[in-house]
């Protein structure tokens, strides 16, 4: 504690009486006003009555004095900085995309609109000093999160006061010292100056977005530390004076090497922006008015890509974050800072996440753009899952980006492959690349044509077995063709009419009927009938053969085609044709080979038996030799190879090869990484190929958009298949997910921002989407979108939708998400889950969860007020005698934060109960939860709590003067009383009444809201109904008397 003995006041005599009488001074130097450099006059006046209130003199105000006191011997003086500091905010705040003023159509939320500058210009009234405090302010909040900030801030004035209560005893101790080694400010108080900067932060990042982006480029290809200062104290305050002398003197007009981090984090944090010359090769010109001409600030070396640290980065050990425990080492970089993104570069986010997955294949991002285009065309006309515009919309982004955009985007790309590996699913889970659509058994099914199934399996066969023979890999495909009709009346004989299993014969091509063929046994499509249909297995090489024409070898593949098919469907001209073209050669041999005896295996593959031998084969141009290992040159010599399933789909067309190289591909894949040949290729087809077909319109488009909703298909090849199950289902959902929050950021509007900092969150264990399935999506109550909301906008903030039950709106950062029913005519048509985002916050820290009281008080009528009341009888006018009907947003000193389980000491999200009033001319007449009231509201006459907006009357059943179709007769006869002042509504006749709100909807809202508490038979429109009132007295004549009009 500082010795008063060591007091010496500036202005007078040293003595121990003065020292005393000052000592014992009751004075808050806090509260003290000063007035503010005229730069900052234009943030000042674009203030709101409440911010600005808060800044001079509220609690905000208080904070910067005491933080200015705290800290003013520390900074040098900068008055050249604070100067174009001033002119830089006022120029932001005078746009009014930026900075938006609160209307009269904002309601209760009116005087919290806007961009919170209420930290700066409290800093601006309170001195210099606090002016640099806010600008250390801007530093932290630019690379720290919110709790982390808190400790820092919590730490930099504990060792403040700790080193003015330290200093040396033979040094006098000015009064200022004095008050600021005393002065106390609370971990709240420091938040809501962290938050208030931090939501600053946001609104100058949009106003100087190209420039912001641009120096994040430049920064994100650097490597450098703020500093190596051991402790927080001592490396923010280095950081911080760094920055203060660096900018000063840019400013002033000297050029500036940037030696350490804290000038760099400052060009990102106070958007001031001179010449850069970076890495010795670069000049970006800023043309910002603020420095003189030709001052340039150089950047030095550009980081190697083989560093692993990018970007400015910062590392501090946090004494102040949690309750117990040894201080928590932080590490920051600014690279990687909550630098908001919109919706549509979320999409380019999970964009990169998607292709982070895919390996390989996902390296080259353009091209895996390129291919998720290309499969949304595809699909087009079918029915397909939303998430697939998204991303498609994401990756087109991608594609036609230029220059800094495409920089940017790319970044985007590459923080989700950094952080978003399990933003999806588990990161060892993703489903094969491009939705498994690589996978052969996945793709070949969708192709509407054998002959690309064949195509495809022959283009990739070389590659898997470069050494083989032709009668080593095999090619089998179901053909779904007709039988001739001999063939049919067969089947049908030996059907039975039984239906369960028709025997099929396989010869093995058009031969000689006394050939025996194996026998198989296949499933019938439909019980009771054998249809002409009928799926057919065939064969085919997939390596082509060598066989000689005269002198001349040439390379040709052969056929094994089923005699029955009819001639018009699979004729020897059209396989003749479709071999000629993908062997551009003129030898065809379709019959070769046909001493082949093929018995299929329950295991899925089947066996050959070949009896070697020379011969002339019908349909061949000139002799074949067909040899086999083992030949020992016997004519008759017979060699059984046994055929294994390699890839492909079994039902459609795979590739089967021998035992030895089904062995040799297994043994070879699965060796370790060191001992694993270099080349050897996956069994997956390639980008280009797929692409290609898929341009063509070579596939199913139906089938290709069922492969994207994997709850109808089957991936799990492998034996944990309920696992990789959940893991799908996973992914998917997360998708799903993905295209909820696109709709609800969508009807937000562009205001509303994402912190990318979820992207290294795991979606699906978000609380909100667990209620959601693969294919089946929640629907977007109020609550599951507040949860969603939360979710993104913090980044961090996971709570379930219960949780909102009674929310009327949120508040987090410099953004305020409003339920619309409060900011609507309580006639409109607007849905209960409507959500609307403003620009601003109500000036608290954290992520607020505005609740209601549980039971909203209304005044008590008073008898001095009789004077008001008079009930005339209303004659069918419509006019407004409500003028003076405001609503305004307060606060109880009730809140509870909410445990996100983390172990800080600051919570992250609060419940605050908040008060929605109506004053009538300044005087309080009650307090609202407009959202219970609307919800209990039921359009049944006999209902507690009756309400109706609208009528479906004829305007002939309704009046708008007394002229139309109801008279003054037709009123006076009812009894119809007008409501003029909220004193005849509180005290309200018993009779049908009108209250006289025409086109004031915070006054037809507050009367409705309180008319359907209190049990009022409540109408809603934009004139009188007689009609209605009728409709209601003939259900029931007693209810007339409450009946309450609101027009």
């Amino acid at each position: 504690m500082v010795s008063i003995s060591r007091f010496v006041p500036s202005l007078t005599a040293p003595t121990v009486e003065t020292t005393l009488a000052f000592a014992n001074l009751n004075f808050d130097f806090s509260l003290v006003k000063l007035e503010a450099p005229k730069e900052f006059l234009g943030l000042g006046n674009s203030l709101s009555r409440h911010r600005r209130e808060s800044a001079e003199i509220g609690p905000t105000h208080i904070t910067a004095r005491k933080l200015g006191a705290l800290f003013a011997q520390v900074v040098p003086s900068t008055p050249k900085l604070e100067e174009a500091y001033g002119k830089r905010v006022s120029e932001i705040a005078g746009s009014s995309d930026i900075n938006p003023q609160g209307l009269r159509s904002d309601g209760i939320f009116a005087d919290y609109i806007g961009a919170d500058g209420t930290s700066i210009w409290a800093a601006a009234t309170s001195g210099s000093p606090a002016i640099s405090v806010h600008l250390l302010a801007c530093m932290i909040a630019r690379v720290w999160s919110a709790p982390e900030a808190i400790s820092i801030w919590s730490e930099l004035v504990a060792e403040r006061k700790k080193a003015l209560g330290t200093v040396n005893h033979a040094e006098p101790l000015g009064y200022g010292d004095l008050l600021a080694s005393h002065v106390q400010i609370s971990r709240e108080q420091l938040a809501e100056w962290d938050n208030s900067a931090r939501a600053w932060l946001r609104r100058a990042d949009q106003a100087k977005k190209i420039e912001q982006t641009q120096v994040k480029l430049i920064l994100d290809n650097i490597t450098v530390c703020v500093n190596a200062k051991p402790t927080t104290y001592a490396s923010t305050i280095d950081a911080w004076r760094s920055a203060l002398v660096g900018m000063e003197r840019l400013v002033k007009g000297e050029s500036q090497n940037a030696n350490d981090g804290g000038l760099l984090l400052a060009l990102s944090s106070w958007h001031l922006y001179p010449d850069i010359a970076a890495f010795g090769d670069k000049f970006i010109s800023q043309h910002d008015n603020i420095f003189p001409k030709g001052v340039i600030l150089t950047i030095g070396l550009e980081s190697s890509p083989a560093q692993g640290q990018r970007g400015v980065y910062w590392s501090l050990p946090l004494a102040h974050m949690k309750y117990y425990g040894d201080p928590v080492q932080a590490h920051a970089t600014l690279s990687e800072a909550a630098t908001r993104v919109t919706i549509d570069e979320f999409g380019v986010l999970v964009l990169g996440t998607i292709i982070a997955g895919w390996g390989a294949s996902g390296r080259n991002a353009t091209e895996a753009a390129r291919m998720i285009i290309t499969l949304h065309k595809a699909v087009q006309g079918q029915r397909y899952p939303k998430w697939l515009d998204i991303v498609a919309s994401a990756a087109c982004m991608l594609v036609e980006a230029k220059d800094v955009d495409r920089a940017v985007l790319l970044k985007l790309i590459n923080l989700a492959r950094r952080r978003g590996s399990s933003f999806l699913c588990d990161s060892n889970s993703h489903p094969q690349p491009l939705f498994s659509l690589m996978q052969f058994e996945v793709f070949l099914p969708l192709l509407t044509d054998d002959e690309d199934r064949i195509d495809i399996l022959r283009e990739y066969a070389p590659a898997f077995f470069p050494e083989a023979r032709a009668d080593e890999v095999i090619i089998r495909y179901r053909f779904k063709g007709l039988l001739n009709q001999q063939q049919q009346q067969e089947e049908e004989e030996e059907e039975g009419g039984e239906g369960e299993k028709t025997k099929l014969c396989e010869p093995l091509a058009v031969c000689d009927t006394s050939e025996k063929a194996p026998t198989i046994t296949v499933s019938s499509s439909s019980p009771g009938r054998v249809k002409t249909e009928t799926v057919i297995t065939h064969y085919a090489t997939a390596l082509p053969r060598t066989i000689k024409s005269g002198q001349v070898a040439q390379k040709t593949h052969h056929r094994w085609v089923d005699e029955r098919l009819q001639g018009n469907v699979f004729s020897d001209s059209r396989v003749n044709s479709m071999e000629s073209q993908s062997n551009k050669s003129k030898v065809i041999t379709l019959l070769d080979m046909s001493d082949y005896q093929w018995q299929l295996q329950q295991s899925g593959g089947f066996s050959a038996a070949l009896h070697e031998r020379q011969q002339e084969t019908a349909g061949s141009q000139g002799s074949s030799e067909k040899t086999s290992p083992g030949d020992n040159g016997n004519d008759s010599a017979t060699k059984t190879l046994t055929y294994h399933h390699f890839v492909g789909d079994p039902n459609s067309a795979s590739l089967f090869v021998i035992s030895d190289l089904y062995e040799a591909y297994k043994q070879a894949s699965s060796a370790p990484l060191w001992a694993r040949k270099p080349n050897l290729p996956k069994k997956s087809l390639r980008f280009d190929d797929i692409r290609r077909i898929l341009e063509r319109g070579r596939v199913d488009r139906k089938k290709l958009a069922q492969q994207l909703y994997p709850a109808k298909n089957n991936y799990q090849l492998d034996s944990e298949k309920s696992q990789r199950a959940k893991n799908y289902d996973d992914y998917f959902t997360s998708l799903n997910a993905v295209a909820e929050v696109h709709e609800v950021y969508k009807a937000l509007g562009q205001g509303a921002t994402i912190n990318p900092n979820v992207i290294s969150q795991k979606l699906y264990d978000a609380h909100w989407v667990k209620t959601m399935s693969v294919w089946k999506s929640v629907h977007a109550s109020r609550e599951y979108q507040f949860a969603c909301i939360s979710y993104f906008d913090t980044g961090t903030v996971n709570l379930p939708p219960s949780k909102f039950e009674n929310v009327m709106a949120l508040s987090s950062g410099d953004s305020l998400y409003i339920s619309a029913p409060l900011l609507c005519d309580p006639s409109d048509k607007v849905a209960a889950s409507n959500i609307r985002h403003m620009i601003g916050n109500v000036g608290k820290h954290g992520l607020l969860l505005l609740v209601p009281p549980p039971v909203p008080q209304v005044m008590t009528p008073e008898l001095d007020n009789w004077r008001s009341i008079d009930h005339p009888l209303y004659e069918g006018q419509l006019e407004d005698t409500f003028r003076g009907t405001t609503l305004h947003l307060s606060f109880t000193d009730w809140s509870a934060p909410i445990d996100l389980g983390r172990g800080h000491r600051d919570a992250e999200a609060y419940v605050v109960e908040s008060v929605v009033s109506v004053n009538d001319n300044g005087r309080w007449i009650a307090d609202l939860d407009v959202l219970d009231s609307l919800k209990n509201g039921c359009g049944q006459f006999d209902h507690k709590f009756f309400f109706k907006s609208g009528c479906a009357h004829t305007p002939s059943s309704t009046a708008t003067t007394a002229t139309q179709n109801a008279t003054v007769g037709d009123f006076v006869d009812k009894e119809i009383s007008c409501i003029t002042n909220w004193d005849e509504f509180l005290e309200r006749p018993d009779t049908p009444s009108v209250a006289m709100t025409h086109n004031n909807w915070l006054a037809r809202l507050s009367i409705a809201v309180i008319a359907i508490r209190r049990g009022d038979r409540v109408f809603v429109n934009d004139r009188f109904c007689i009609q209605c009132l009728e409709d209601l007295e003939a259900f029931d004549p007693a209810l007339p008397a409450k009946v309450l009009f609101v027009v």
